[in-house]
């Protein structure tokens, strides 16, 4: 009668959503080291959930079970893109890719942003993204297409897989779309009015 009453009982949404986001980390740190069957970690999901569906005490074990999911497939993803760089670290290299988001400039006044489709020596296509820091005064834009040289150094988090601090910038092809210029001509008339309004 006890067990009865526990399993119709459904778990606290803190608590489901605390087991989920936790267990996305741990799932996160296995992606990177670990090897485990995705198809397995798929079954168990799907088992879980048809759980669920049957007894509401259940969500716990599928939020646990997914979250572990979710975050080994991030993580591993991660892992995979950044082994394709482990050659390259600490290595003096020449690489060209385009501009992924708009350039800023860092606490050391040095500009910053990240490139993507990234091609080492114009033969070797390298994944994700490189932040890029330079003292060179460029006037670079989103979607520029440059050449950068330095050295690649590994980096945290999940958004970049490498960085290359003190690069050598040169503009290969500037971006002169039509929407770019636009977003950029808006953006400029924004910063302008909110500089003369403080």
């Amino acid at each position: 009668m006890k067990m009865r009453r526990m399993l119709d009982k459904q778990p606290n949404r803190l608590l489901v959503i605390g087991v989920f986001t936790a267990l996305i980390m741990v799932g996160l740190l296995m992606g990177r080291s670990a090897h485990i069957s995705v198809t397995l970690l798929l079954g168990l999901t799907g088992l879980t959930a048809a759980l669920s569906c049957w007894n509401r005490a259940f969500i716990l074990v599928f939020a646990a079970i997914l979250g572990l999911t979710l975050g080994y497939w991030r993580g591993a993803s991660f892992a995979n893109n950044v082994t394709k760089y482990n050659g390259y670290f600490e290595k003096t290299l020449t690489m060209s890719g385009i501009i992924a988001g708009d350039v800023g400039v860092d606490e050391q006044g040095q500009l910053e942003f990240h490139i993507t489709k990234i091609y080492l020596d114009d033969e070797i296509t390298l994944p994700g993204h490189i932040r890029i820091r330079s003292r060179q005064k460029v006037d670079l834009n989103r979607g520029d297409t440059i050449e950068v040289k330095g050295k690649l150094r590994k980096t945290l988090g999940t958004t970049r897989q490498a960085s290359m601090t003190f690069a050598e910038i040169k503009l290969i092809q500037k971006n002169n779309s039509l929407l770019e210029q636009t977003r950029q001509n808006f953006s400029s008339c924004l910063w302008n009015y909110f500089r003369a309004a403080s």
